[in-house]
């Protein structure tokens, strides 16, 4: 009997289910893993200026955090990082010194040389700084900051890997979520988000994760102590995420809603769940704060983008200017001009008319579908609450105000897409989702391998 329950343990342990995952997800993760590798790689191959979203301070940061020192606020760019810039150039009207100038002044670049990432939670910078190091040994690679750039498609591998178990928690096919996941990874921001060096890499699996781990505590499936536990990883990567979890506190909310075809969870799961994300969110950052504030160098109300961005007030007509700033999340128009093409626009407005209609469609299935129902109810409003959020939270911060960019609201992404999947249907999904899927890589590739398509 005991030789019976040894083996029937060791067949349904770990190595068992991973051996079982192996078999069943493992080629479609396979091409997931090759599909996200194959754009940063060919980005950064094709795009080696320095970018010109603040890459220069992700670069400054991760090259200081792969040596065991994290970037203080109001402290200054190093010289590797400097010299990255002057050697590569930077995609933007700024002139950097020459590559070949014997000292480089911090002063003479962006933001009088104050890496203004400084105020980041460094666990981005650390994994991908360490990483770079790493794959910098490894032929081709040429520097520091092609490893780090080779690093984002690693962190996009997660987050499409994340998506595809998402998504099968939603019960979608696995031919649907292929073709939404490599969908997701042809999104012009998402693409360019991954192959530069900035913590928006993260924010699919930070999205991902988030939602993967709410809906399975709705079904019993998993303890509330991992909500709390995923949503102080997220905010230890970066701020901004906090969208990700509001739309998870949504979703909660919405749960407690029963209808005949399926019962919602108990008001008190939904504050137990919605007070450990949270609580738990809070605390991290209230500890980064802390540690951060206690770490300063030079006063931050006089570092140049402070000042710039500095207000006394903000006003109701502040807020509602921003309603729509993050809807839809994939509308950053910015996009290198050696690769411009109508057809990138196209496509990304293309995209974010998907993302609208799937999340409006699901929120109007009301009780006939409960979960789509919650699902596109609660990613709508977090669409819209994106800009209005960031808003308080900069101004809260330290009295500044700029209009959130839609790349705030990354981590919304995979919902975004889920709901579109789930308002198709089944027999459509399974046609448009590889179709749509197929036709950005095509897209993507073609415009990184052979410039930009002739326009429209």
């Amino acid at each position: 009997m005991a030789d019976e329950s040894t083996e029937t343990s060791v067949s349904t342990g770990p190595l068992s289910r991973l051996r079982t995952v192996a078999r069943t997800d493992g080629p479609y993760l396979l091409v997931l893993l090759l599909g996200a590798i194959l754009i940063t790689s060919l980005f950064a191959s094709r795009y080696t200026k320095i970018g010109p979203v603040d890459e220069l301070q992700h670069i400054d940061y991760a090259q200081k955090a792969s040596r065991g020192h994290l970037v203080a606020i109001g402290e200054r760019f190093g010289e590797p990082a400097m010299r990255e810039e002057a050697c590569r150039g930077i995609d933007a009207a700024f002139q950097p010194p020459p590559c070949d100038a014997a000292v480089l002044a911090p002063e003479v670049y962006q933001e009088a040389g104050f890496n203004t990432a400084a105020p980041h939670p460094p666990l981005y910078y650390v994994a991908t700084g360490i990483g770079a190091r790493l794959l910098s040994a490894l032929p081709g690679v040429d520097s520091f900051v092609t490893g780090a750039r080779l690093m984002g498609g690693i962190w996009l591998a997660l987050g499409l890997i994340i998506s595809w178990y998402l998504l099968a928690e939603l019960g979608l096919s696995k031919q649907v979520r292929l073709g939404i996941c490599l969908t997701m990874a042809t999104i012009p921001l998402v693409a360019y988000s991954a192959a530069t060096v900035n913590n928006d890499a993260l924010a699919l699996a930070a999205g991902a994760s988030t939602l993967l781990v709410t809906l399975r505590y709705i079904r019993g499936r998993t303890h509330w102590i991992w909500l709390t536990v995923v949503a102080a990883v997220v905010m230890t990567i970066r701020a901004t995420n906090l969208v990700a979890l509001m739309l998870c506190c949504l979703v909660l909310l919405l749960a407690t809603r029963t209808t005949e075809r399926r019962p919602g969870i108990s008001l008190k799961q939904a504050i137990i769940g919605i007070g450990a994300i949270g609580a738990s969110s809070v605390l991290a950052v209230g500890a980064w704060v802390a540690i951060s504030t206690s770490r300063t160098v030079y006063p931050p109300e006089k570092i140049p983008m402070s000042q710039r961005f500095r207000v006394d007030s903000i006003g109701f007509e502040t807020f509602l200017s921003n309603v729509l700033n993050g809807a839809p999340p994939t509308a950053d128009h910015y996009w290198p001009a050696a690769f411009a093409s109508s057809w990138i626009v196209l496509w990304t407005g293309l995209i974010g008319f998907a993302i609208i209609a799937g999340a409006v469609g699901s929120a109007l299935e009301g009780s006939a579908t409960p979960l789509r129902f919650q699902l596109g109810s609660a990613t709508a409003l977090a669409m819209l609450a994106t800009g209005p959020l960031f808003v308080a939270f900069g101004f809260i911060q330290g009295h500044g105000y700029a209009p959130p960019p839609p790349r705030y609201g990354m981590s919304l992404i995979p919902a975004c897409l889920a709901c579109f999947a789930l308002c198709l249907g089944t027999r459509k999904a399974r046609f448009i989702a590889p179709v749509a899927a197929a036709c950005g890589f095509a897209l993507i590739v073609g415009v990184l391998m052979n410039g930009p398509i002739a326009p429209l």
